[in-house]
């Protein structure tokens, strides 16, 4: 099969995921609100493994705290805002980044 018979037949997942990540994106950019409830958890919890992160402790005191942040979503979800925060500082994007790069990887695992 060539790359282009491969293409023209995933296009249509590929037309949805990019509607889908259109429309985020809008709604990102429309939404002005202060974070409440969900949102404000991932935040928090995002910016208390961002400083366990930056911590003097070692590699296994940090994994161990980060396990303990009580939160409702794997460790990872947390892992992965707070090394965008890390990386690119903080700002209202940086902090949507983590959903549209799990979004990403989302469409990929399932459309793949």
């Amino acid at each position: 099969m060539s790359c282009q018979s491969k293409v023209a037949s995933n296009l249509p997942a590929i037309a949805i995921a990019a509607i889908f990540l259109a429309t985020l994106l809008l709604w990102y950019w429309l939404d002005c609100s202060v974070p409440i409830f969900d949102s404000a958890n991932h935040l928090l919890k995002s910016y208390a493994c961002r400083d366990i992160l930056l911590s003097d402790q070692t590699i296994v005191q940090k994994a161990i705290n980060i396990s303990r942040l009580d939160a409702l979503y794997p460790p990872l979800t947390y892992f992965v805002s707070a090394l965008y925060k890390i990386v690119f500082g903080s700002g209202i994007w940086i902090d949507r980044l983590p959903v549209i790069s799990f979004y990403c990887l989302m469409c990929l695992s399932a459309y793949k």
